[in-house]
C-alpha cells in the first residue's frame, strides 16, 4: 500500500504507522528527497539499538 500525503509549510508532521509492519518513509521538499526513514519494529533501531516492541 503506498500513501502520499502533503503537507503546507510551517506545519508539524504527525503520522499514525499500523504497529509490527516495517514502513519506509520519504520525506520530499519540494520534489527533492531530502530524508529517508525506515521503521522496522523487529530489528534494532539503528539510532538507539532498542527494539520497538521491548
Amino acid at each position: 500500500m503506498r500513501s502520499v500525503v502533503y503537507f503546507l509549510p510551517g506545519n508539524d508532521i504527525h503520522l499514525l504507522i499500523p504497529a509490527g509492519i516495517k514502513t519506509k518513509i520519504n520525506v520530499f521538499v519540494d520534489h527533492e528527497l531530502v530524508k529517508t526513514s525506515i521503521i522496522d519494529p523487529w530489528n534494532r533501531d539503528n539510532d538507539t539499538g532498542e527494539l520497538l516492541w521491548e
